[in-house]
């Protein structure tokens, strides 16, 4: 069990003793979605593995909030903000913009170097490689964009 998991399974304990349910519904979903993704490897979780699970649930609550604010659906987007706010505490802290746009810089000029024809895929794949879960591909895109041109 990673540490990550440890710290969902012990503030899923505080919350039911706090009567918390709008964060223990949240932690049961992020616990299930372990456990799902360790059924599916076979073998315990590493902490990066454990680390990509709950940034894919992340991006599914902020797809869902998105799709609830287009529709006007202001209560459920409220309650996803909630949520995407709770699953945030098991995250790394986000790069600032500055940070992502010098990370960008230096892949960009290593790629040049070496003399890799410069295209947004294969770039945006070198970049998300270094920056991990520190940054959503949504964050990195129009950044890579402005540097190409």
């Amino acid at each position: 069990m990673t540490s990550l998991e440890q710290r969902i399974d012990e503030d899923t304990i505080t919350a039911m003793k706090e009567k918390r349910s709008a964060d223990l519904m949240v932690l049961r979903q992020l616990r299930s979605a372990l456990k799902n993704a360790t059924i599916d490897a076979g073998e315990p979780l590493t902490e990066e593995a454990a680390l990509k699970v709950i940034v894919r649930e992340n991006k599914k609550l902020n797809d869902s909030l998105n799709d609830f604010t287009k529709a006007g659906r202001d209560d459920l987007a409220s309650a996803t903000q909630s949520e995407i706010m709770i699953v945030k505490q098991y995250l790394p802290e986000s790069l600032s913009s500055d940070e992502l746009r010098t990370i960008v810089q230096k892949v960009y000029n290593d790629l040049q170097e070496r003399g890799v024809p410069i295209q947004k895929g294969p770039l945006m794949g070198a970049v998300m490689k270094e920056v991990g879960a520190r940054a959503q591909g949504s964050d990195v895109a129009p950044i890579i964009d402005q540097i190409i041109q």
